[in-house]
């Protein structure tokens, strides 16, 4: 998964079996509706699909006339709230799905509170409730997807190759296929990954946004080893959800390393206006920065270190640090213990390889080292954790080392593209 800003993808995967359709559970909610929990709520931000799926469920539920219509209904809307809480940085739609489901019968709720407990970063709550209801009913793939979720999270990594076994057995459907992509990625296996992110793509009855994230995830996993097949699946994921910004943030970036810097920054506005977040708001001051505009760049790099602050994911905030060193001011994430502690509780290839990068910066060249032989040991064949490994092998002056993994790189992944590299300043 290594790739330059893999990390996004980090806060989109707990998207993926929302957008199968797939409901399990037979839906037997109290009478009372729960327009009330959503009345307040600001939609201006939120993809138009889901919008107008939130306002018709709402204008069902207003005119249902059984018990058993609204049952359905006030499931169909928390799950739409939750759709909608990924798609804005407006908490208020986390509040009310945790809200709306108070009503619903336990396992139903259980479902509800596991998604939201995935992203509130709470996976041990997150385990804990799919456990629960997998006692009861071992098959059921909603909680067999949460679980995995909160198992990949936590770095139990055998235990969640097993549950997204036994899901993709089952059913394998979008919900299964990404998350397996997302394993792969995590430990390493880029082209897996891409195999399992191109087979999602065949499943429809998709929200429009989720559609677009899957497009942008296998344009960014194809990009380093083919940036026109990477740019065709951005250009895609733009014609699905012309609102869907990480596909024009990748696409500006895309545009910095063609040096053409005057469209990187258009795109890249357009990027932050649909979503401002620390990615879109750095790549729009590289673009900046690129031109010589020199005080509106550090404008931009001081909204990215703002938003970057309410960031509750430590590895998002260690990402961000490497590759951005003076974007994060936060420097206890880059002490010593903390860094240590981060790959113990969640020890797959990415992480080691982001802790390894970090020591590298730090100038501790011993532990720099020692974490790029653990993601090497994996056995992972991804390019640019290769790349990360060169550096590391070159600072510490094993050259035959260096020579083996230069002669691989080039042999396996032939005229390799870096993407972090387009943004360096």
């Amino acid at each position: 998964m290594n790739s330059n800003l893999r990390i996004i993808s980090i806060a989109l995967m707990a998207l993926l079996f929302v957008g199968s359709g797939v409901y399990l559970f037979y839906r037997s909610a109290p009478e009372q509706a729960m327009n009330q929990a959503v009345v307040s709520l600001n939609y201006q931000d939120l993809n138009e699909d889901t919008r107008a799926q939130i306002q018709e469920t709402q204008n069902k539920i207003s005119q249902a006339e059984t018990a058993e219509e609204i049952q359905g209904l006030n499931l169909d809307l928390a799950i739409l709230l939750l759709q909608a809480a990924r798609e804005t940085p407006d908490d208020s739609f986390l509040k009310a799905a945790e809200s709306s489901a108070q009503d619903l019968p336990e396992s139903e709720r259980n479902y509800i509170l596991a998604e939201l407990s995935i992203l509130n970063h709470n996976f041990v709550q997150a385990e804990n409730l799919s456990q629960k209801e997998l006692v009861i009913n071992p098959d059921n793939q909603l909680f067999l997807a949460t679980l995995a979720d909160a198992q990949i999270e936590q770095g139990k990594n055998d235990a969640a190759a097993e549950t997204l076994q036994k899901l993709s057995n089952i059913k394998p459907d979008f919900a299964a296929l990404t998350r397996i992509a997302y394993w792969r990625e995590l430990n390493g296996d880029r082209v897996g990954a891409i195999e399992a992110m191109e087979q999602s793509l065949d499943f429809s009855g998709l929200f429009d946004e989720n559609r677009a994230w899957a497009l942008t995830e296998t344009g960014r996993l194809w990009y380093p080893l083919n940036p026109s097949v990477g740019l065709d699946y951005f250009k895609e994921a733009q014609n699905i959800d012309p609102s869907f910004a990480l596909a024009f943030a990748y696409e500006a970036i895309d545009a910095l390393g063609k040096s053409d810097f005057t469209n990187a920054e258009t795109i890249a506005k357009k990027a932050y206006t649909l979503k401002p977040t620390t990615l879109n708001a750095y790549v729009l001051a590289a673009a900046l920065n690129a031109q010589q505009k020199i005080d509106s760049a550090q404008v931009k790099i001081a909204q990215a270190q703002l938003l970057l602050q309410f960031s509750n994911d430590p590895i998002e905030k260690l990402y961000f640090a490497n590759l951005f060193p003076d974007l994060n001011e936060d420097k206890n994430i880059q002490a010593e213990v903390t860094l240590k502690n981060l790959y113990e509780g969640r020890s797959t290839a990415f992480i080691a390889d982001t802790v390894a990068q970090a020591f590298l910066l730090k100038g501790n060249l011993e532990l720099a080292e020692f974490y790029t032989v653990k993601a090497l040991e994996t056995g992972i064949e991804d390019p640019l954790i290769w790349t990360h490994a060169l550096a590391v092998f070159k600072a510490t002056e094993k050259n035959q080392a260096a020579e083996n993994l230069q002669q691989d790189l080039e042999a396996l992944f032939p005229g390799f593209v870096n993407l972090e590299d387009y943004l360096k300043f």
